[in-house]
């Protein structure tokens, strides 16, 4: 897998860039339905995976784009900090956003998608590092 991600590397920030660009839009837009499967005793939101898998994938992307070398505590601390700050803003903006509501649920589930993109990260570059 180090090998893969070593020709990924020069493509991660763009498709970062357009990764962000894609959560921002799906935050701010007014009235998006809220696709359910299953029966009426457990109907099952489709919106949670959404939230985790969206924020697992942009740490993903952040980390392998910012943290070269996992030595570099200092850069892996800072692309961190602004992941979860990211997530917190993505999810307080629904406060403003008409026929949107700010969930814990939403926020827990950006915040641990933060969380396994960034081991899955660290995973991948500790195999390239060996």
């Amino acid at each position: 897998m180090g090998k893969l991600i070593n020709k990924f590397r020069p493509y991660a920030r763009i498709l970062l860039a357009f990764w962000i660009i894609l959560v921002i839009v799906l935050a701010i837009l007014p009235d998006l339905p809220v696709p359910m499967i299953g029966g009426r005793p457990i109907p099952i939101r489709l919106d949670y995976p959404v939230h985790f898998l969206e924020h697992m994938l942009l740490a993903f992307l952040a980390i392998i784009s910012f943290v070269t070398n996992l030595s570099e505590i200092q850069s892996f601390r800072v692309t961190l900090l602004f992941l979860i700050l990211f997530a917190v803003l993505m999810e307080m903006l629904h406060i403003v956003i008409p026929c949107r509501s700010f969930e814990y649920k939403d926020l827990a589930l950006n915040i641990a998608g933060v969380f396994i993109g960034t081991l899955i990260a660290i995973l991948s570059l500790r195999e390239k590092q060996h």
